[in-house]
């Protein structure tokens, strides 16, 4: 199996790009939990869709609402095969699009990715994810952007990533 994540700072648009790409797999979507590895009273819902395409199974992971616990991400980007950065468009998640590429950063993930940005087509999206990645591995990630209510083109480019594995 083939594990993608979707990450990125809260209400980004994770969850609204694997509902997309679950509903054009005709694939369920299931909820799990991943807990704290220092207090295992925190937890954080996540949500999952697992599909074949090209004879492999692949699996497509987010956590879901406000999670800024780094290592609560850390089960689920272990063993990624690929990582979907989301980045929010709107002018006042600017600082925490900065945070979640410099967390994101400070991970070893020698895995391939591509980089979406969200919510493009709002009256205060004035974004440009370069200003975020450049300097980083990601900088040389397939970037792609997308609306607020229009998830198309955001899956598309995760499709290409999961053709690309």
């Amino acid at each position: 199996m083939k594990r993608l994540v979707l990450c990125g700072p809260s209400l980004a648009g994770k969850t609204t790009i694997l509902k997309a790409i679950a509903a054009a797999h005709s694939a369920s979507i299931e909820t799990f939990y991943a807990h704290s590895r220092d207090d295992s009273r925190l937890t954080c819902r996540g949500a999952r869709t697992e599909f074949t395409q090209s004879s492999s199974t692949i699996e497509l992971a987010t956590l879901v609402g406000p999670t800024q616990n780094n290592e609560m991400w850390g089960d689920l980007l272990d063993g990624a095969a690929a990582v979907v950065l989301v980045l929010d468009g709107q002018r006042e998640r600017d600082e925490a699009n900065q945070a979640w590429v410099a967390k994101l950063a400070s991970r070893e993930m020698p895995v391939p990715g591509c980089v979406v940005t969200t919510k493009l087509d709002l009256p205060n999206a004035a974004f440009a994810p370069a200003q975020f990645v450049s300097g980083t591995r990601f900088a040389r990630w397939p970037t792609t952007q997308s609306s607020a209510g229009n998830a198309t083109s955001a899956t598309l480019a995760v499709e290409a990533l999961i053709l690309s594995l």
